[in-house]
Parts: structure tokens; C-alpha cells; sequence
């Protein structure tokens, strides 16, 4: 049964997120749908691997926001003119996302034994298409992609009921990035 792929071993789900935030009352819904699959390579080897597709609308509401050019010196004036140039409250776009998993294991995780090994190391990547990302209609604003590495390990402490279990993820989307290691 190695390398043979059937219904089997699919899997598909979707996923669902809705958040406002803050005196604008910025918006994200997002619908995602996603599908995977896995194969065994050898008796103690998978691959699996996914893909994500989804529709997400951004909205903003600009009435309760305040602007430099509303205060006269003196006080707040809800009525003058912002010196803002809004073009529009609200856009949709697609995304996609994509990634592989490698996982091994091989021995029994029982207190009498425990010589189990398990080890487990992918990539994932979001955002691969660069969605725009502007409510002032600026086509250069993209949505960077988000590049996700990672790798975690649990190795069985034999004839005891304990495992040793170090991990590590890495994530860069932009110039932020993100370390997190530990055991």
C-alpha cells in the first residue's frame, strides 16, 4: 500500500472567521476551504500535504475616527472636514495557501517499553497570491506571504514513562519574524 492514494486519505474542511476591532470598527470575514491529503511512504514514513483557498472582505467604519484637521486649535469639531480622502469602506479578495508534512515514528510509547520515536517537520506558506490590502485603493498594498517552517521530535525514555520532546517554528511574513523553540 505504499504510494497508493485513495478517498481514504483525503481530507477537507472549512474554516470561518469574523472579527471587528477598535473605534473603526475594522472588519475581517473570511471563508476558507481546505483539502488534504496523505501517503505512506514506507511502514514508518508519511507525507501529507494541503491546500486553502478562501474569499475574505476587509470593512472600515470611518464616522466615530477623529483627524488632526478636526481640531481648530482649541476643541474637537465633528463637523470639519477631516482632510482625509476616502475611497472606499470596504473590499473582498481571494487568498490561498499551500503546504507538506513530513512525520516519521517508529517504536511503542508503553511505561513497560516506551522506545517510541516520533518526529514531524513542515512547510506551510499564506497569502500566496499577495492579496491587495488597501481601503484608499492602492494596488501596491499587498498582503505579504507568510512562510512557516517547523519541526518537533518526542523520543520515548525506554522502561520509563517519560519522553524527551524538543521543537522549534519559525514564521516570517514581511520583515517580521518569529522563533520559538523550546523542549
Amino acid at each position: 500500500e505504499t504510494y497508493k492514494l485513495s478517498l481514504k486519505n483525503l481530507g477537507a474542511g472549512i474554516n470561518i472567521v469574523q472579527d471587528k476591532a477598535g473605534d473603526s470598527k475594522m472588519g475581517l470575514t473570511q471563508i476558507n476551504l481546505s483539502l488534504a491529503s496523505h501517503i505512506s511512504l514506507s511502514a514508518s514514513n508519511r507525507l501529507s500535504a494541503g491546500l486553502l483557498f478562501g474569499m475574505a472582505q476587509r470593512t472600515i467604519d470611518y464616522t466615530d475616527l477623529k483627524f488632526q484637521n478636526q481640531y481648530n486649535g482649541y476643541a474637537y469639531s465633528s463637523s470639519a472636514n477631516t482632510g482625509e480622502n476616502f475611497t472606499q469602506d470596504n473590499f473582498v479578495y481571494g487568498d490561498a495557501g499551500a503546504g507538506i508534512n513530513w512525520s516519521f515514528g517508529k517504536g511503542d510509547m508503553y511505561a513497560s517499553a516506551n522506545n517510541a520515536i516520533r518526529i514531524s517537520a513542515g512547510y506551510s506558506c499564506y497569502h500566496i497570491n499577495q492579496p491587495k490590502q488597501s481601503f484608499l485603493g492602492n494596488s501596491a498594498e499587498k498582503l505579504f506571504r507568510r512562510n512557516n517552517f517547523y519541526a518537533s521530535a518526542s523520543f520515548g525514555i525506554k522502561n520509563t514513562p517519560f519522553s524527551i520532546a524538543p521543537a522549534f517554528s519559525f514564521s516570517q511574513q514581511g520583515t517580521s519574524r518569529e522563533l520559538i523553540f523550546g523542549t
